[in-house]
């Protein structure tokens, strides 16, 4: 039996054209968690996404976060299996938090914690926020056309990992 179903939605307007596929599973079912991808020196320790879920017997994934390559260290704060990495800086354009704690995750914007969730597990600060509270919400106004990644849930356990054709 599969607890993620899959979803792929196409959408097109003049001569824009959109595609986004959807992971959607509950919480119940599935466990939602963070990898660090920091290898020895300045290498990834995965190659791809792909190789990562593999290594970790994922069935779904998405990057997240943003890395400097040299050194290589994620720019925002990431904790993974209670191991931090990286700087928190609530004040950065990167204002979302996906929080682990207690086996249950959340999105939770940075306002909410001038310093990092100590009682979390797993933390990734990543944004821009797409969507909150039902309202759109972006300070992005960057016009690079590219691929994007993002993670959702609804007012209950329900989440979805995505991707976008570039957009």
């Amino acid at each position: 039996r599969s607890f993620v179903s899959w979803h792929e939605i196409a959408v097109v307007s003049g001569e824009q054209k959109l595609r986004v596929t959807l992971a959607a599973f509950s919480e119940q079912e599935c466990r939602l968690s963070v990898v660090d991808n920091a290898g020895v020196g300045d290498n990834p320790k995965f190659a791809s996404l792909a190789h990562a879920m593999r290594a970790t017997g994922a069935v779904a994934g998405c990057n997240g976060g943003f890395f400097e390559r040299h050194p290589f260290q994620p720019v925002g704060l990431l904790v993974a299996d209670g191991k931090p990495a990286g700087t928190y800086d609530p004040n950065s354009w990167m204002r979302g938090l996906l929080i682990i704690r207690g086996g249950h995750a959340a999105l939770e914007p940075t306002t909410l914690h001038p310093t990092p969730p100590s009682e979390a597990t797993s933390v990734l600060q990543s944004g821009p926020w797409l969507v909150r509270e039902g309202r759109t919400e972006t300070d992005n106004d960057r016009t690079q056309r590219a691929p994007r990644t993002f993670v959702g849930r609804d007012a209950r356990d329900h989440w979805a990992l995505g991707v976008s054709s570039p957009c």
